[in-house]
């Protein structure tokens, strides 16, 4: 019972931002009616429209890029719309929660721009980490609404017509995988493949575009039941306390899957502001081996920073 609809091309036009607002609008009657738009084609910066279309809904949202670069630029501010993140990142009234940046490569991103996204507390995984470990980047993956997928973070070889390729990125197996996982995120809202050239038509590279899509499809159709309700007989809780910690630490882990979450409590204001009182984050099994040690997860730590953010 594959359910797929194709909801045609938005046609460009001289006026700039009357296509953003086309697409912003395409994009948010999509997510208002609960249908996970996949938007193809363009520049990556079309991202920041997703965020627009989330805005208007005055939902906040997590965002996750696939990408060999942080697209932000630190000296240009919120109207360098090129660096898709620079609208998110600068916005006065952000509905941005979490970034997270999978694939990206450290002789491409300036320093300053990693110290930057440290202070954000964003979530940087390289590409050779993930390559090392896959399993590392699905907790992220499950953690985000809306995710965006640079073709140019794929190898040149695997993906040759996309705007900026480079020499090293994903192989094309290893960004299937990754797409597999993107489906099966029961979060997702959204999702972007950008950065495909139109001038170079390469029948390899829209061969690997159509098969990451099917991979999106594949994982969607391939999720499990999860309950949404953490205290149902389908999770294990695990409260985590030592002499090293002033406070206990909550896992839950499903019996069916094996995944892991890991809670945050909310005060009344947090619950306020962003409409809960337990904040569950998607995390690993090494996360709950680490409390074991008396360490505190970094996701844990980066989550309740973000939380308590003023």
């Amino acid at each position: 019972h594959v359910r797929i609809a194709d909801w045609g091309n938005i046609r460009f036009s001289d006026d700039a931002d009357e296509n953003k607002q086309k697409v912003t609008e395409a994009l948010r009657l999509a997510i208002e009616q609960r249908s996970i738009p996949i938007l193809l084609g363009g520049g990556q910066e079309l991202t920041a429209l997703n965020y627009f279309a989330y805005k208007e809904l005055k939902r906040y949202f997590n965002l996750l890029g696939f990408d060999a670069k942080a697209d932000l630029d630190l000296n240009a501010g919120a109207d360098a719309f090129s660096q898709y993140l620079n609208p998110v990142v600068f916005d006065e009234n952000s509905y941005l929660f979490n970034y997270g940046l999978i694939g990206y490569q450290n002789y491409l991103v300036a320093p300053s721009i990693v110290e930057t996204m440290d202070r954000l507390f964003f979530e940087l995984l390289r590409l050779g980490d993930v390559r090392q470990n896959p399993e590392i980047a699905e907790p992220v993956i499950r953690d985000a609404d809306c995710i965006s997928l640079d073709m140019g973070s794929i190898k040149a070889s695997d993906a040759p017509s996309v705007l900026n390729p480079e020499p090293n990125g994903f192989r094309a197996e290893e960004i299937c995988k990754m797409a597999r996982y993107c489906g099966m995120n029961k979060k997702l809202s959204s999702f972007g493949l950008y950065n495909i050239s139109p001038n170079q038509a390469c029948e390899r590279t829209s061969r690997l575009a159509a098969e990451i899509v099917w991979h999106v499809f594949d994982g969607f159709y391939n999720r499990v039941d999860e309950s949404a309700d953490f205290t149902s007989s389908q999770f294990l809780r695990y409260d985590v306390s030592s002499p090293e910690m002033a406070f206990d630490i909550r896992f839950y882990k499903n019996r069916l899957t094996g995944r892991w979450w890991i809670s945050l409590p909310l005060d009344e204001e947090g619950e306020i502001k962003y409409g809960f009182r337990e904040y569950i984050v998607p995390c690993s099994e090494q996360d709950y081996l680490e409390a074991l040690q008396g360490e505190i997860p970094e996701r844990w730590l980066k989550a309740e920073k973000k939380l308590n953010f003023k």
